[in-house]
């Protein structure tokens, strides 16, 4: 049975590296930080304050999207914004096997660990866009990150745990009804 791949996504400054750099390890997942996949072009915009287009975002997913596919990394955590429906859509319509974990937050909260946050080419100036741009997820397992990280780490792993007993609950129960499978 192949296991459940997941995407932390909120805001800059939710807490998605730390959190899934802390599944990874826990659950031994391979860790990927979308941030890593933008053009230095797009870094260069967003550390003047210039907010992403929809086309820049597009060909970011696309380049995670093929990393994740052809590199045939299984049993993975991806630290990614996927603001928008649409970017869910994209990622979870190539990516097989996979769960939306959010970090949900207050603007006040985000704009006080931003303040902190050194050498990292997002600039604070862009997160009223952000916080504009976020459409609520739906199909996610959310976290309320008001309180120390170490909490919300723990409440992740949580919720990992429990998608994996239901997963396996319904791999289950179709196995038994397929046995010649």
């Amino acid at each position: 049975m192949k296991k459940q791949n997941f995407i932390v996504l909120g805001v800059s400054g939710s807490g998605k590296s730390s959190v899934a750099k802390n599944l990874s390890l826990y659950f031994n997942l391979n860790y990927v930080e979308a941030d890593k996949f933008h053009t230095l072009q797009n870094k260069i915009k967003m550390t003047r304050g210039i907010a992403l287009t929809e086309s820049d975002r597009r060909t970011w997913l696309a380049k995670i999207i093929r990393y994740l596919k052809f590199r045939k990394h299984t049993n993975w955590v991806l630290a990614c914004s996927a603001l928008k429906a649409s970017h869910r859509k994209m990622l979870l319509n190539e990516l097989e096997n996979t769960s939306l974990i959010w970090l949900d937050s207050s603007y006040k909260n985000i704009v006080k660990r931003l303040d902190k946050r050194k050498n990292h080419f997002f600039s604070s100036q862009l997160i009223r866009s952000q916080f504009d741009d976020i459409e609520n997820p739906k199909m996610s397992y959310r976290i309320v990150t008001n309180k120390p990280l170490y909490k919300v780490k723990f409440e992740a792993r949580s919720k990992v745990k429990k998608i994996r007993k239901q997963r396996s609950a319904i791999f289950l129960k179709f196995r038994n009804n397929y046995p010649w499978l």
